[in-house]
């Protein structure tokens, strides 16, 4: 389309399928790169305009900042916190309410169609993988098709041999230390080899 920006859907479209394909993110089966920002109250038109293509939220979004990004041509990755396994299990009436609202949390991304993966956090350790992919489980029961991504400070191999469509995210804070950029480049690419061969890294 005139105008358009490689990386970025065309404005108030729906995407269509995303699919990781070992180390490729595809957006309506055409390879996709992401850009991407934490949500911290800048508004999303300035976001977008500064050339962002997905934004990070959480579940305390409120509607209109959503509703406004979508709109824009953001693809969402959004937070939403599972509850815990046992409110999960069985048929009580305490595990079906939480299966409810956890379906309404998670409905409210659905719905705006410009979902690119599930963001299940940051700094997650090898001891966390239990819980992490618990809370993957809970997400792919409402959304078994969707990637999941999760951020991990150590661990690589095991996350990325032990869940299924995920995105494994590794990062540092290098600015205003003694670390280059050129350090910070080498230290990710060794991040991505302490993972399974072809494991989609960001």
């Amino acid at each position: 389309a005139k105008g358009a920006v490689p990386g970025k859907p065309a404005s108030n479209r729906r995407p269509d399928a995303v699919q990781l394909e070992g180390k490729q993110l595809l957006v309506g089966s055409k390879p996709f790169f992401m850009r991407m920002i934490r949500n911290t109250g800048t508004p999303p038109k300035t976001l977008y305009d500064a050339g962002f293509n997905v934004i990070a939220l959480d579940e305390t979004t409120p509607p209109g900042i959503l509703e406004e990004a979508a709109s824009l041509g953001f693809l969402i990755m959004p937070a939403v916190a599972a509850p815990p396994q046992e409110q999960l299990s069985g048929r009580t009436e305490a595990a079906l309410a939480a299966n409810q609202l956890f379906g309404r949390k998670v409905s409210r991304f659905l719905d705006q169609g410009s979902l690119l993966s599930w963001d299940l956090g940051g700094d997650r350790t090898i001891d966390q993988f239990t819980a992490v992919a618990r809370e993957a489980q809970a997400i792919h029961a409402v959304d078994p098709m969707r990637p999941i991504a999760v951020d991990v400070s150590d661990g690589l191999e095991k996350y990325s041999r032990g869940m299924e469509q995920l995105m494994l995210g590794a990062h540092r804070w290098p600015l205003l230390t003694g670390m280059e950029l050129t350090a910070y480049r080498d230290w990710l690419t060794q991040r991505r080899q302490l993972a399974q061969p072809g494991a989609y890294c960001w």
